[in-house]
């Protein structure tokens, strides 16, 4: 082939793929809305005015934040099955497309026959039935994910037709979105008024000496109650944050982990989680805390405070003061999630912390993966030379147990080790 023609044929290739990128999503195996519009003219044609229904997934990004892209790429991929099974089932003819690629908006188009709105709701009543039956993120129902809208498309020769379409969605896609603030403030009030009864349910998962197998301490944990929509802890404190409950929420944690620690006889160590986000707030003080501590029959010594960094810091010296305090009143500090999410070697520069609690992430599959044994390996050796302590989170295998152990890491903690307990008032 000549040179100039096989230059050409490769860069006529690399545009159909680019071109194909734009147009199909391959997580979905759903084309965009740009790639359909013939599809839905042709729909129009044979069958008349057309309903739109959208099925938009995480309306404010608090499932993805919590759970991670990866999990949520299957959500979606789940919820792009389960639209086109209802529709296949339905026997009316439709075309499925994704608002763009990797869109969480799924858009179906079907005739609108003489009852539109009546056959809107069936769909959707069954889309919603589907996707309820088989969540793929474990405590997370259905209703917190998923939000409908619905819209119409009666084609007017007068205006394009691709326009048409891309308002109708506009449309749909709308109503989603004042469904989903409409869910978000009553999510609220929800969270509002669990905070203010107490209703949280705390836990206690036992940190564990590796060498010995004896008890550590206990890090506290903290859920909603069933039937809350608060269930899961990620999307509680996901949704707290973004609904500017976090501090709320956290003061209501800490002061429960204290009293039921005390109550329960819990020994060693106890590990209290903290949002830097919630440190920066200015309610947060050290010496308020210590008084606290103080009347529930502990010493600072044996509190250990997690500071999670879910978002980046952005005032270094108010929190760095913070954490001065924390340590003048003879408090611990451990840095938890390390290797995930923003934390990072000028958090552990600034902190010097007591503890380094190396992420899940980082200890899942270890005992079959020498990257992450080099990581921990070095990241050991660095917590040594720090004088901190490593506990490797999220040990659920024997074999991730002695593969941790034998790298040198002190203590662990995992459903293998040890499962959360629910502390009964």
């Amino acid at each position: 082939m000549d040179r100039d023609l096989q230059r050409d044929f490769f860069a006529l290739k690399l545009e159909a793929l680019r071109l194909r990128g734009q147009l199909y999503d391959k997580g979905t195996k759903l084309p965009t809305l740009p790639a359909v519009l013939d599809d839905i003219r042709r729909l129009a044609d044979d069958q008349g005015p057309l309903g739109v229904i959208v099925l938009s997934l995480d309306q404010p990004g608090r499932i993805e934040s919590a759970y991670g892209w990866e999990a949520f790429d299957r959500l979606l991929s789940h919820a792009a099955l389960a639209a086109e099974a209802v529709l296949a089932a339905s026997g009316t003819p439709h075309v499925a497309a994704l608002a763009g690629v990797r869109s969480s908006r799924i858009i179906a188009f079907v005739p609108a026959g003489a009852d539109p709105e009546g056959r809107l709701r069936s769909l959707q009543a069954a889309m919603e039935e589907v996707l309820a039956r088989d969540m793929v993120i474990p405590g997370l129902a259905s209703r917190d994910a998923a939000v409908f809208g619905r819209s119409q498309l009666a084609p007017d020769a007068k205006i394009r037709f691709e326009r048409q379409v891309y308002h109708a969605v506009e449309r749909a896609a709308q109503e989603t979105v004042e469904r989903s603030e409409g869910r978000q403030d009553e999510a609220r009030g929800r969270l509002r008024s669990m905070l203010d009864g107490n209703q949280l349910v705390t836990l206690f998962q036992p940190i564990v000496e590796l060498a010995s197998c004896t008890v550590f301490g206990h890090e506290a944990l903290s859920r909603g109650p069933d039937g809350s929509g608060f269930e899961n802890a990620e999307l509680l404190f996901s949704f707290a944050e973004q609904s500017d409950l976090v501090f709320d929420l956290e003061r209501r944690c800490r002061e429960n982990a204290l009293l039921l620690a005390r109550e329960d006889g819990r020994r060693g160590k106890l590990f209290i989680n903290t949002s830097a986000k919630a440190m920066a707030e200015g309610q947060f003080r050290p010496d308020t805390i210590a008084q606290l501590v103080n009347r529930a029959g502990l010493a600072n010594r044996d509190v250990v405070f997690e500071i999670t960094e879910r978002i980046a810091i952005s005032d270094w010296q108010g929190f760095t003061t913070i954490v001065a305090g924390l340590k003048a009143h003879d408090f611990m500090v451990a840095i938890d999630d390390l290797g995930a999410g923003y934390s990072s070697l000028k958090l552990l520069a600034e902190v010097r912390p007591d503890f380094l609690k190396f992420d899940v992430s980082l200890i899942r599959g270890i005992d079959v993966n020498l990257t992450k044994q080099e990581l921990v390996r070095t990241l050991t050796a660095l917590a040594q030379n720090m004088k901190a302590r490593i506990i490797a989170e999220g040990i659920e295998s024997h074999s991730e147990f002695e593969t941790v152990r034998d790298l040198g890491v002190p203590l662990g903690q995992g459903y293998y080790l040890a499962k959360p307990e629910v502390c009964r008032r």
